[in-house]
Protein backbone atom coordinates (compact mmCIF):
# COMPACT_ATOMS: atom_id res chain seq x y z
CA UNK A 1 0.00 0.00 0.00
CA UNK A 2 1.36 3.26 -0.92
CA UNK A 3 1.17 6.32 1.29
CA UNK A 4 1.64 8.61 -0.74
CA UNK A 5 5.21 9.92 0.02
CA UNK A 6 6.49 9.19 -3.38
CA UNK A 7 5.11 8.40 -6.34
CA UNK A 8 6.20 5.63 -8.67
CA UNK A 9 5.82 5.61 -12.17
CA UNK A 10 7.07 2.62 -13.88
CA UNK A 11 7.01 4.17 -17.47
CA UNK A 12 9.02 7.44 -16.31
CA UNK A 13 12.63 6.68 -17.38
CA UNK A 14 11.40 5.42 -20.81
CA UNK A 15 9.56 8.88 -21.58
CA UNK A 16 12.26 10.87 -20.35
CA UNK A 17 13.93 11.51 -23.50
CA UNK A 18 10.86 11.86 -25.42
CA UNK A 19 10.04 14.43 -23.17
CA UNK A 20 13.20 16.67 -23.33
CA UNK A 21 13.20 16.69 -27.16
CA UNK A 22 9.70 17.95 -26.88
CA UNK A 23 10.35 21.06 -24.89
CA UNK A 24 13.70 21.86 -26.69
CA UNK A 25 14.21 25.61 -26.93
CA UNK A 26 15.28 25.27 -30.57
CA UNK A 27 12.02 23.41 -32.03
CA UNK A 28 10.29 26.10 -30.34
CA UNK A 29 11.81 29.11 -31.19
CA UNK A 30 12.65 27.47 -35.03
CA UNK A 31 8.76 26.74 -35.56
CA UNK A 32 7.76 30.26 -33.87
CA UNK A 33 10.24 31.79 -36.42
CA UNK A 34 9.38 30.06 -39.08
CA UNK A 35 5.44 30.83 -38.58
CA UNK A 36 6.18 34.67 -38.02
CA UNK A 37 8.88 34.66 -40.94
CA UNK A 38 5.99 33.05 -43.25
CA UNK A 39 3.29 35.71 -41.96
CA UNK A 40 5.69 38.83 -42.11
CA UNK A 41 7.30 37.42 -45.78
CA UNK A 42 3.49 37.46 -47.03
CA UNK A 43 2.64 40.85 -45.88
CA UNK A 44 6.18 42.30 -47.58
CA UNK A 45 4.53 40.28 -50.62
CA UNK A 46 1.17 42.12 -50.75
CA UNK A 47 2.32 45.20 -49.27
CA UNK A 48 1.36 48.38 -51.16
CA UNK A 49 3.52 51.30 -52.04
CA UNK A 50 2.24 52.99 -48.31
CA UNK A 51 3.91 50.60 -46.57
CA UNK A 52 6.95 51.22 -48.37
CA UNK A 53 6.64 55.04 -47.99
CA UNK A 54 6.57 54.89 -44.38
CA UNK A 55 10.17 52.65 -43.98
CA UNK A 56 11.91 54.99 -46.67
CA UNK A 57 10.79 53.52 -49.32
CA UNK A 58 12.72 49.79 -48.40
CA UNK A 59 10.13 47.04 -47.99
CA UNK A 60 10.90 46.00 -44.97
CA UNK A 61 8.40 43.63 -44.30
CA UNK A 62 10.02 41.23 -46.99
CA UNK A 63 13.54 41.63 -45.58
CA UNK A 64 12.28 40.98 -42.14
CA UNK A 65 10.19 38.16 -42.95
CA UNK A 66 13.24 36.24 -45.20
CA UNK A 67 15.60 37.05 -41.68
CA UNK A 68 12.61 35.36 -39.47
CA UNK A 69 12.06 32.52 -41.82
CA UNK A 70 16.34 31.26 -42.74
CA UNK A 71 16.36 32.39 -38.47
CA UNK A 72 13.75 29.60 -37.98
CA UNK A 73 14.91 26.91 -40.47
CA UNK A 74 18.79 27.44 -38.97
CA UNK A 75 17.36 26.38 -35.39
CA UNK A 76 15.32 23.33 -37.00
CA UNK A 77 18.46 22.20 -39.01
CA UNK A 78 20.65 23.04 -35.38
CA UNK A 79 18.15 20.98 -33.63
CA UNK A 80 18.23 18.14 -36.33
CA UNK A 81 22.05 18.51 -36.45
CA UNK A 82 22.84 18.06 -32.46
CA UNK A 83 20.21 16.54 -30.71
CA UNK A 84 19.66 16.26 -26.92
CA UNK A 85 21.19 14.31 -24.83
CA UNK A 86 20.31 12.68 -22.05
CA UNK A 87 22.35 10.49 -19.76
CA UNK A 88 21.20 6.93 -19.00
CA UNK A 89 21.42 7.73 -15.10
CA UNK A 90 19.90 11.59 -15.10
CA UNK A 91 16.42 9.72 -13.97
CA UNK A 92 17.63 7.29 -11.57
CA UNK A 93 19.29 9.95 -9.35
CA UNK A 94 16.21 11.88 -8.96
CA UNK A 95 14.20 8.57 -8.01
CA UNK A 96 16.76 7.32 -5.40
CA UNK A 97 16.78 10.91 -4.24
CA UNK A 98 15.73 10.58 -0.72
CA UNK A 99 12.76 13.02 -0.16
CA UNK A 100 12.93 15.87 2.86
Amino acid sequence: MSTGAHSEEPNLPAQAPTRAKLFDLRSVLGGLFLAYGVIVLVMGLVGGEADRAKAAGTNINLWAGIVMFVLGGLFLLWRRLSPTRIAPDAGEDEQERPTP
